[in-house]
């Protein structure tokens, strides 16, 4: 059997990273969702906070990437790298709507998205589509 992939065109390429985007943005809001009520529930304090939006946003962007490279089946790390500066981007323009300024803090959201944006689209690249039964 021969390892044939098909190119896409550039157009489905970016689409894919698009929806990619979308489907980790939704991801990171049911993240935000379920550790503000795991907030209000366990009363955890209030530094913790910016701890649980990091991690959902490293979810969120790890995942956007996951499904942009499982559909487009090759290229991973550009997939990550557009995945993450797309997905960046929505998050800066976010912070700077709700809090009316750019911190430091999204200095730090930006290496997180890029390192967990780049290990989804290499994971999502890497995906055996088949189980394989010895």
């Amino acid at each position: 059997m021969c390892a044939y992939k098909k190119e896409i065109s550039n157009k489905q390429f970016y689409l894919n990273i698009l929806i990619g985007s979308a489907f980790g943005a939704v991801i990171t809001l049911l993240m935000l969702l379920l550790f503000s009520v795991l907030i209000l529930i366990t009363n955890l304090p209030a530094n913790f906070v910016s701890t649980l939006a990091s991690v959902a946003i490293a979810i969120g962007s790890g995942a956007a990437a996951y499904i942009a490279a499982l559909k487009n089946k090759q290229k991973g790390f550009i997939c990550g790298l557009l995945c993450g500066g797309l997905f960046f981007i929505i998050i800066t323009v976010v912070s700077a709507i709700i809090s009316h300024n750019v911190t430091l803090i999204n200095l730090i959201h930006f290496i997180i998205i890029t390192l967990s944006s780049l290990i989804g689209g290499i994971l999502g690249v890497n995906k055996t589509s088949k189980i394989k039964i010895v």
